[in-house]
């Protein structure tokens, strides 16, 4: 059997490979041998392929976009083949059959930018975002564009929450990270209104384990196995002889749900340790032997305290870190699909006529503007609209 010191690491998604091989099995960059200095490499690799993504744009063609109809309720989402190409870049251009999103150059091209303060909640990873300075950003270009984070008082925040609290006008923008449930866009039609989704940016799930084990890597499925009480202890997927201990934000997390492949709270064993928000997942899993939990790499970006393992599809194929050494985010394996577990990330909004439609239009505009998906790059996610 290999040893890790014995294959091969990949410098540009951290897949180990067999020491015969010269190129990655999984994204067929050159090969060295494990220990050298990957910085520079890394550096170099990724300017040459922003570079080369730039000319793509500048001859290649719009990207698979539609207003897709939900369920029959006349509910409109904007959806993207994100996967189709390896680039993804939208011409300058309407993006919605209401000819209202659209792609600015810079902040300050915005058109129809109202002015007030306006609620936003929603999904916790977006958190990443305002760290990165959208926000400041929103301000800069606009001061009279005010922007309120508002944190639910009976639950805790998430997708779930987020679209509630839009659904019960106490929100003019959800950040979400998962589709509209039947549910809700039933919901929306009682009320008299059409919810829209417009997805800003890719983003990758990262499962991480306390520092003290040995595990590096584990498929999807034995993940799935762990947060529903199937495999407990440490020791049945190659580790040391340590219970596990599987942390989650809740049953209506939308990582779970993404998970397990479901639009509904999923099935997990009642042993899960659920709480409040990622940085309660973080500091417990760091503090609690045999602790497993998940997070948006952009989230932890950096980490020291936890150490991130390689995810798998499945038992028989090759896993693939979200996380670089340096603690970087891996936009290559996210960008070209070669890693597992990949979500949607939207803004939510009533299409109910009212200033806080035309608010959250504009805050999306701002958003995928090439300033705005700049920032959306800088604070590890994956644009969707990007040629600089």
């Amino acid at each position: 059997m290999l040893t890790h010191q014995q294959e091969l690491v990949c410098p540009l998604c951290s897949f180990l490979n067999h020491p015969s091989r010269s190129k990655c099995e999984i994204c067929h960059s050159s090969l060295r041998p494990r220990g050298q200095t990957r910085q520079k490499t890394d550096s170099k690799y990724q300017k040459v392929q922003v570079k080369g993504e730039q000319k793509s744009f500048k001859s290649g063609k719009i990207l698979l976009l539609f207003a897709l109809v939900i369920g029959g309720f006349g509910v409109k989402e904007v959806v993207l083949n994100h996967f189709a190409s390896t680039s993804f870049f939208f011409e300058e251009k309407a993006l919605n059959e209401h000819g209202d999103i659209k792609i600015y150059d810079t902040m300050k091209t915005v058109e129809n930018v109202p002015a007030g303060i306006f609620n936003y909640g929603g999904a916790i990873c977006f958190a990443a975002l305002q760290r990165d300075g959208m926000n400041v950003a929103i301000n800069n270009a606009y001061p009279q564009f005010q922007l309120r984070y508002v944190e639910p008082i009976h639950s805790n925040p998430g997708c779930t929450t987020g679209i509630q609290m839009l659904l019960d006008r106490d929100l003019t923008i959800a950040q979400n990270s998962r589709p509209l449930t039947e549910a809700e866009l039933a919901a929306a039609q009682r009320r008299g209104f059409q919810l829209e989704s417009v997805p800003i940016a890719i983003d990758g799930v990262v499962f991480y384990v306390n520092k003290s084990l040995g595990v590096k890597s584990l498929s999807i499925e034995k993940i799935r196995d762990i947060y529903q009480g199937k495999i407990t202890n440490w020791q049945e997927v190659g580790g040391n002889n340590v219970p596990i201990v599987p942390i989650s934000l809740g049953p209506h997390d939308s990582i779970l749900r993404l998970l397990m492949k479901t639009e509904t709270a999923p099935p997990i064993d009642d042993k899960v340790v659920l709480v409040r928000d990622y940085t309660s997942a973080i500091r417990e899993t760091s503090a609690t032997p045999g602790a497993i939990s998940y997070a948006s790499a952009a989230i932890l970006r950096g980490q020291q305290s936890i150490k991130p393992i390689a995810l798998a599809p499945d038992d028989n194929s090759p896993a693939v870190s979200g996380l670089l050494a340096d603690g970087s985010v891996n936009h290559v394996a996210f960008k070209k699909n070669f890693y597992p577990l990949t979500r949607s990330l939207s803004v939510v909004f009533r299409r109910d006529g009212t200033p806080s439609e035309r608010a959250a239009v504009a805050y999306i505009n701002l958003m995928l503007s090439q300033e705005g998906q700049e920032i959306v790059q800088q604070a590890g996610m994956i644009p969707l609209h990007y040629n600089r």
